[in-house]
């Protein structure tokens, strides 16, 4: 059973002095609601945290395992946070070391293979990816961004605002183009040294606003980052990234161009989760607007380091891991196109056979959070739409 509580129920039942007294002896295990008690909105923001916009619409978060679909908009119970569910449910298993993860050691910036952090012992797995994950030192200090004082010990670190806090949970080993869990590499290696941009994950994914850092306190208002991490979960970031053009490519003629470009994005399109794809979907509408041609392109990570392939199938069934869901069917879908690359614009053709006659051409691309599951009644969100009238 879930219990939902405020941050001003919070504050009833710890008060600062007692949180800050506690001395963090749980390490990274150290419940958030303990944080809560003196940085409320902060921790308000936390148990929404992964994008409301996604949450709004009903989708699931493909983050978080089993959890049911959460509807803010209709007023339904918050999580405790989606974090916190997908580190519980990773219990005994690989995936608590990002999701249940103990302190983390910030490696270089141009490191060429990453680690992921150790997780937390059997035991303290609850609670998921909590405050101290991000903010307490291997020394067991609490990193911040600005100098404060504290109850307790606080030691100023840049590096809280740049990508390299992100990088060992959300790159997988070596860098791979085109496979899951490659975002960091993605906006290391294709957005800043290619000089398409100087943004850190941050600046994307928690927007600044101005507000104390902690209530209670006499603290001075000053620029604080949302904790929000709206991304792959929210419908609005996802969709402001993608850009769709068609063109008809020789006038008169059934020969068509699809353009789609990343023109936002700090890393690919999809990213993270081999789940995640886009659906370029285009269909053809005679003068009655009847379909007579369609075809449908998916943009989505490669599960492993080589192409999902159907051909594989067979091979896989002797890999340790033969009975993780994900490789099989990554494997079983075949062949794909590989993400968008932070600033790639890409063309796909299209020459559907048609008699004489005029055409609306209409193309859309869909966002999935779960390509994997094509049940009818899951939802789908069109991030981008457009239509071409053609005469043949």
């Amino acid at each position: 059973m879930l219990i939902f509580i405020t941050a001003f129920e919070l504050s009833a039942h710890i008060t600062p002095l007692e949180a800050a007294n506690n001395d963090f002896p749980k390490g990274t295990a150290t419940p958030s609601e303990e944080c809560g008690a003196c940085h409320q909105k902060i921790y308000q923001e936390y148990t929404q945290g992964s994008g409301m916009p996604v949450q709004n619409m009903g989708f699931a978060s493909d983050d978080v395992g089993k959890s049911t679909d959460i509807h803010v908009a209709t007023g339904s119970p918050i999580p405790a946070t989606a974090h916190a569910r997908a580190g519980m449910e990773a219990k005994g298993s690989a995936c608590a070391n990002c999701h249940s993860p103990g302190s983390i050691r910030l490696p270089e910036p141009a490191v060429l293979e990453l680690k992921t952090p150790e997780p937390r012992p059997a035991g303290e797995e609850a609670g998921g990816v909590t405050c101290a994950s991000c903010h307490m030192t291997p020394e067991g200090n609490v990193r911040a961004v600005h100098v404060v004082k504290a109850p307790h010990t606080v030691v100023v670190d840049s590096e809280l605002q740049k990508s390299v806090m992100c990088a060992n949970c959300h790159s997988l080993g070596k860098h791979v183009p085109g496979m899951r869990g490659n975002t960091f590499f993605e906006w290391r290696d294709d957005f800043q040294a290619k000089q398409l941009g100087s943004q850190q994950c941050q600046d994307c994914h928690m927007p600044r606003t101005i507000r104390k850092t902690a209530e209670g306190y006499d603290a001075p208002e000053r620029t604080v980052a949302r904790h929000l991490w709206t991304g792959g979960h929210s419908l609005t970031q996802v969709a402001d990234a993608i850009s769709l053009i068609v063109v008809q490519a020789e006038k008169g003629k059934p020969q068509f161009e699809l353009h789609v470009a990343n023109l936002r994005a700090g890393h690919s399109l999809p990213t993270g989760s081999a789940k995640r794809a886009l659906r370029l979907q285009v269909k053809a509408l005679n003068a009655s607007g009847k379909v007579v041609a369609e075809q449908e392109w998916l943009f989505a990570p490669s599960f492993s380091a080589r192409p999902d392939d159907k051909a594989f199938l067979e091979a896989d069934m002797d890999l340790p891991e033969a009975t993780a869901k994900g490789t099989m069917q990554a494997d079983s879908q075949g062949p794909h196109e590989s993400p968008l690359m932070a600033g790639e614009s890409r063309v796909l053709k299209w020459n559907p056979k048609l008699d004489k006659g005029n055409y609306t051409v209409k193309t859309t691309i869909l966002f999935d959070t779960d390509r994997f599951d094509q049940s009818p009644a899951k939802k789908k969100a069109i991030i981008a739409s457009a239509n071409l009238f053609a005469q043949i």
